[in-house]
This record gives C-alpha cells, sequence and structure tokens, in this order.
C-alpha cells in the first residue's frame, strides 16, 4: 500500500525545466582614458541557474574570454558597471560582458575600443636634506613620486660651488623610474660652500629640483701617523724596508718613501725612494748601496703641510766579497748564494751535487766577477751554456767542467784570465767552445786539457788564446782532435 502511494505521489509530481546558458548583453565603453575605462553588462536571463559570476573580459584580439583580463562584478542578474585598469595608452581592445551559471559561461556582444594616448607632462619630485656632511663627504638624494608619462631614464643630485648646478658638473646617477634614492656626495673640498639639485632625466628632457646650499666641515688637522718597516733583505748592494700609515692627520697624503744615510737622522735631501701617495702601507726598495756599510734609514710621509718621519732604523749591507770557499750542490743553494749579491769569492766555487741533478741556470752566480781559487762545474743536468756567469773575468786557479750532461757550449763570454789549468772533460753533448774568446794566455798559462767530450767538434773559440800559448796543450777522445797548429791554422772546426 505504501508503495503503490509513493509511486502516485512522485507519478503526479510536475517535471522542472531544463538548465540554459545565461543571456547578457555588453555595454558600450565610457570615460576612456590612457590607462583606464568602464564598461559593464545586462544579465536578462539566468538561463534557470544561479549566476554566480559576471562581469566584463578584455584583450588585444578579438573574442577575449575569462582567461584573458577581466572584472569580477558580483552576481545574478541586472546591469552591473565595470572599471578596466592596467590599460596600455593608445591601444586598441576588445571587450565582451560575461555571465557564468552552473552550465556555463556565456558573452555578450563584442566591443572595440582605443584608449587615449598617455598626458606627458612634468616628472613630478622632490629633494632631501643634506645629511652626514664631513669634510669631504655628504649625503642626499630624491624621491620621485611621478614620471609624468615618460620614463625617467637616469636621476641623481649634482652640484657645484656657484648656483644652479646641472649634469654638467659634479653628480651621482642613482638608477632609473620612481621612487625613493640616496645620493652620496664624494672628493668634497673642506669648509666649502656647495650647491645641490636633484635631477631627473626622461626621455624628453632633465628637470632640477630646488636648490639646497650646505657647507663642508673643516679638516682636523694632525700630523699623520705611520711607522718604519723593518729593514730585510740586507744584501751588499740593496736591502727593503717600507712603512705603515695608519692615519694621514686629516690631510692629503701627497708623497711617502723611505730616506736613507750614512749618518744619523736622514731626510728627503739625502737619497730616498718615492712610492706613491694616500693612506695605504708600501715597500720601498733601496738600490746602489755600498757593501759593508752601515746606513740609517727612516720612512718619510708628505702631506700639505709638511713632511714627517718616522722611527729610525740602522742597518749595515754585506760585503761584496765572499771569503772561503762556496759549495753548492742543488738549485736552491745557487738562488740563496746569489741573493747576497757577492762579486768575490776568495776561494774555490764548487757547483757540485753528490749524483747528477737538475739545475735550471746559475743566475745565482751572475754578480759574480773574479773567483781567487778554482771554478768547478760537474754532474749538473739542464744546463745548455754557462752564460749566467757572463760576468765572470778571472779565475785564480783552475776551471774544471766536467760531466754536465746538457752542456753544449761554455758561455763564459767574458772570462779573459785563468791561473793555472782549464779542464774540460766527459761533458757529452758539448759541441763547441764558444764563450772563451775572450780568454788569454798569461805567462803561458792556462794549461788546457780537453778529453773524451765525444760530440766536440769546434774549437774556434779558443784560437785567440793559442797563438801566444806556450802552455801544455792536450786534447783527446773528442769527436775532432785538432793539434794546436791545427787550431792556429784556421783547421779548428770539422
Amino acid at each position: 500500500m505504501l508503495l503503490l502511494t509513493a509511486i502516485l505521489f512522485f507519478g503526479c509530481t510536475e517535471k522542472e525545466g531544463p538548465i540554459l546558458s545565461p543571456t547578457i548583453t555588453s555595454r558600450q565603453m565610457s570615460e576612456i582614458a590612457s590607462i583606464t575605462a568602464s564598461s559593464g553588462g545586462n544579465v536578462t536571463s539566468d538561463g534557470g541557474s544561479d549566476i554566480i559570476a559576471r562581469g566584463v573580459c578584455w584583450g588585444v584580439s578579438n573574442a577575449p574570454t575569462i582567461a584573458d583580463s577581466k572584472t569580477l562584478n558580483g552576481t545574478g542578474t541586472g546591469n552591473f558597471t565595470s572599471l578596466l585598469t592596467g590599460l596600455l595608452p593608445n591601444t586598441t581592445y576588445y571587450l565582451r560582458a560575461y555571465a557564468t551559471n552552473i552550465l556555463d559561461t556565456n558573452y555578450g556582444g563584442e566591443v572595440e575600443f582605443t584608449t587615449n594616448e598617455a598626458p606627458v607632462t612634468d616628472p613630478i619630485f622632490t629633494s632631501l636634506a643634506i645629511s652626514e656632511i664631513t669634510a669631504k663627504t655628504a649625503s642626499s638624494g630624491g624621491n620621485v613620486t611621478s614620471d609624468g608619462g615618460s620614463d625617467i631614464v637616469a636621476r641623481g643630485v649634482c652640484w657645484s660651488v656657484v648656483n644652479a648646478p646641472t649634469i654638467d658638473d659634479s653628480k651621482t646617477i642613482n638608477g632609473t623610474g620612481t621612487g625613493n634614492f640616496t645620493s652620496v656626495l664624494t672628493e668634497l673640498i673642506p669648509n666649502t660652500t656647495y650647491y645641490l639639485r636633484v635631477y631627473v632625466t626622461t626621455d624628453l628632457e632633465t628637470f632640477y629640483g630646488e636648490e639646497i646650499e650646505f657647507t663642508t666641515n673643516e679638516v682636523p688637522v694632525t700630523n699623520p701617523i705611520f711607522t718604519t718597516m723593518a729593514v730585510t733583505d740586507i744584501t751588499a748592494e740593496t736591502a727593503s724596508s717600507g712603512g705603515t700609515i695608519t692615519s694621514d692627520g686629516g690631510s692629503d697624503i701627497l708623497a711617502r718613501g723611505v730616506c736613507w744615510s750614512i749618518v744619523n737622522a736622514p731626510n728627503v735631501d739625502d737619497s730616498k725612494t718615492v712610492d706613491g701617495t694616500g693612506i695605504e702601507n708600501f715597500t720601498s726598495v733601496l738600490t746602489e748601496l755600498i757593501p759593508n756599510t752601515t746606513y740609517y734609514l727612516r720612512a718619510y710621509v708628505t702631506t700639505d703641510i709638511g713632511t714627517f718621519y718616522g722611527e729610525e732604523k740602522s742597518f749595515t749591507t754585506s760585503s761584496n766579497i765572499y771569503s772561503g770557499d762556496v759549495y753548492l750542490k742543488n738549485q736552491q743553494e745557487v738562488n740563496d748564494f746569489g741573493s747576497m749579491g757577492y762579486t768575490i769569492v776568495t776561494g774555490d766555487v764548487i757547483v757540485e751535487p753528490s749524483i747528477p741533478t737538475t739545475f735550471s741556470n746559475l743566475n745565482g752566480l751572475s754578480s759574480l766577477t773574479s773567483i781567487g781559487g778554482s771554478l768547478l762545474i760537474t754532474k749538473t743536468i739542464g744546463l745548455q751554456n754557462l752564460s749566467d756567469l757572463r760576468n765572470l773575468s778571472t779565475v785564480g786557479h783552475d776551471i774544471s767542467l766536467s760531466f754536465n750532461q746538457g752542456l753544449t757550449s761554455i758561455g763564459l763570454e767574458n772570462l779573459s784570465s785563468v791561473g793555472n789549468y782549464v779542464f774540460i772533460n766527459y761533458n757529452e753533448n758539448l759541441i763547441d767552445l764558444e764563450g772563451l774568446t775572450k780568454l788569454r794566455s798569461n805567462g803561458g798559462k792556462p794549461d788546457l786539457s780537453i778529453w773524451n767530450n765525444v760530440k766536440l767538434k769546434d774549437f774556434c773559440a779558443i784560437k785567440p788564446l793559442l797563438n801566444d800559448f806556450t802552455g801544455i796543450f792536450s786534447v783527446t777522445g773528442n769527436l775532432y782532435n785538432p793539434t794546436r797548429q791545427n787550431i792556429v791554422d784556421g783547421s779548428c772546426s770539422q
């Protein structure tokens, strides 16, 4: 009985109508400006379902949809007004009103409109007061609240010691566009009156704010504060020092360096270095010193109010004469010896590692002019010649060059006197004796022993020596083994 009653009840209920798309018309445009406009629409039918959103949509192409720019103007049927914002000046747009119900979104007729051109006016900006004034710096700036419809391509402040400064005077450049900016003025002159204006440059012209007058502070002048560095790297003829500056005393440092003399209290009228300007640490290299001499040194700083001196340091240069024998077993020992700047060694100079060892150069011996004893160079690898000994002119006793694997020529280009014997033996790549052209006989010396240099074929460099030679001449085991007379007669090479 209940089932029958239910069937009769529902069977007699009237069927609901279908849900349709809403009906809407678009309103014509009004109040068109450069970046805004007004429109709207009228929802005349909800299609049988509540209107859940309505408004207008627009774009620069036909048939805009709600996926483009749009307004949201409430719900329900009836008239509504829409304000469009964020538009571009002088641009054509297309607009349609839209209404959305549960079924779908429907659009009104399309309306075409063009925004107005942007009105160009002067930019609007204000100047910030001068602040943080010192003797040489100050701060200012500005706030650009409107670009006047034209892009701002530069902004900042300009200043001068005369009225109405422009961007042709000193200026800062503080970005582009609207908004606040801060400007830091530098390199000002102490106790000086300046005139400042904010400037804003658009793509049309440059505009200036009100003029502001200010005066920099006086410089509190005191003596500069600095110290003399310790004297280092002392050799027979050179040394190093310098200064550490912690304050310029409020006055520009025009010159700085060290001065030295062989008497106390040296000043800038004595020998000196000139090591730049400004408040920075500096290093000074002293040259042309006298060996084995005591010097007095002071750092100096010159400002526009005078020259000031640091504490005095004393040092003694080393002697350029090395008394005794010198034994050098590797490249580092050669370099270390060279740092001392010796020109004379009274004893022997021996370059002899315990096993054949690579030497990149003998530059550490380049200052030597005289060796009182013998010169022995043996068991080296990598030395093609001995040209680093180009200043050596005399050897008091013997020269022995043996078992030097890389040696191809001699290279002792200024050697003129050897007191006893020259041995040149077992240098497997030696091909000539170039570098001995200035060697001359002195009382018949030196004797010559040139043995077992398997590639040696050119003896022409010793022809001047043999012209008045009376000593021992022993040549054997070389690629070419000429007699003394062969060389004198010109048959000096193979």
